[in-house]
């Protein structure tokens, strides 16, 4: 009588599955790696990758958006813009804070502090009354042209005073500072002839401002 057939997995089946798993370990090493360092450091993906362009009352507003956490892990929308036109002096860079309503009450008017790991810091004026002359207690807005020249590709400390007393910490990284100072350098030579740069629909309306060259144009 043959004796039972064992049944397993061969030497070389088992070295090819530790193979196998060692590079598995080995990728999400490296992924886990690069998530965290682009995470704290920013990305080096071009800066106007989350440019948007609409248009008020014959201006063209140039900002982007970004939703970053607190410290406690709150959503806050980080609007920097700048209104642009011909008729217009160069107007400077502003930063809308924005959280959830009754989430926070911001201490109005008091600057908003920016730091980096230097421990340099550069305060932004309230420009709240801007919005409203008694804005929502989670809405901020600040003046960043003053302090944009002195901010080099860094990660940046921004924290936000409430009437509570306990600031609120933002994290800024590399990629939106890069995105502050394209929106900042925005200007009407810019836009104006480059129709694709704005939305079909909104070249379609009759306000949308005549001096770019593309109200009503359909092609990009």
């Amino acid at each position: 009588m043959s004796s039972p057939r064992k049944f397993g997995v061969s030497p070389s089946l088992k070295s090819s599955g530790l193979t196998r798993s060692v590079a598995i370990a080995s990728l999400l090493f490296v992924w886990v790696t690069v998530f965290w360092v682009t995470a704290l450091l920013g990305t080096a993906l071009p800066a106007t990758a989350s440019l948007l362009r609409t248009a008020d009352a014959g201006t063209i507003v140039v900002q982007s958006r970004r939703t970053l956490r607190d410290q406690n892990r709150q959503s806050w929308q980080a609007i920097a813009f700048k209104r642009v036109q011909p008729d217009l002096s160069d107007q400077p860079l502003y930063l809308r804070l924005v959280a959830f309503p009754d989430s926070v009450a911001i201490d109005h008017p008091q600057p908003i502090l920016l730091s980096n790991i230097q421990g340099q810091v550069w305060t932004a004026a309230d420009r709240s009354d801007q919005i409203a002359a008694f804005p929502q207690p989670s809405v901020g807005q600040y003046e960043l042209q003053a302090v944009l020249p002195n901010l080099s590709d860094q990660p940046l400390r921004l924290e936000v005073p409430t009437v509570n007393g306990e600031a609120i910490v933002l994290r800024i990284p590399i990629a939106l500072i890069q995105e502050w100072r394209v929106v900042a350098q925005s200007q009407v030579s810019q836009l104006t002839q480059d129709c694709g740069q704005f939305p079909l629909e909104a070249r379609q309306n009759p306000d949308f401002p005549e001096w770019t060259g593309c109200r009503g144009q359909l092609g990009m």
